[in-house]
C-alpha cells in the first residue's frame, strides 16, 4: 500500500514539474510597448526627445536674451548681460549639437563595423 501511494506521489510530482511549466509559458504573451528591438534604437529615441526639448528651451532662452536686449534702455550692464545670455545660449546649442554629431558618428561607425 505504501509503495502505491509513493508511486502516485512521484508520478503526480513529475507530471506537474514537467508539463505545467510548458503549458503556463505557452499561455502568456507579453507585447513590447516600446517598439524598439534593441538598446541602440531606444537610445536614439531618448536623444531625439532630448534634442526636441533642447530646441524649445533654446528658443525660450533666445527670446529672453532678446527681451533683455530690448529692455536694456541703453544701460551698458544690461546690454552686456543680454549679450552674454545670447552668447552662452548659442555656445550651449553648439556644444550639444557637436556632442550629438560626434556620438552619432561613433555609433554609426561601430555599428557598421560590427554589423549591429
Amino acid at each position: 500500500m505504501l509503495t502505491i501511494k509513493r508511486l502516485s506521489l512521484i508520478t503526480t510530482t513529475l507530471f506537474v514539474a514537467l508539463i505545467a511549466p510548458t503549458v503556463a509559458s505557452a499561455a502568456v504573451t507579453i507585447p513590447n510597448p516600446i517598439a524598439c528591438p534593441d538598446l541602440l534604437c531606444l537610445f536614439k529615441g531618448i536623444v531625439r526627445i532630448f534634442l526636441g526639448v533642447l530646441a524649445v528651451f533654446a528658443t525660450f532662452v533666445f527670446i529672453y536674451g532678446g527681451f533683455l536686449m530690448l529692455s536694456s534702455a541703453g544701460n551698458p550692464d544690461r546690454i552686456k548681460k543680454a549679450k552674454d545670455t545670447l552668447f552662452w545660449a548659442t555656445m550651449g546649442i553648439v556644444t550639444v549639437l557637436g556632442s550629438w554629431a560626434f556620438i552619432r558618428f561613433v555609433l554609426e561607425s561601430t555599428s557598421r563595423a560590427t554589423g549591429l
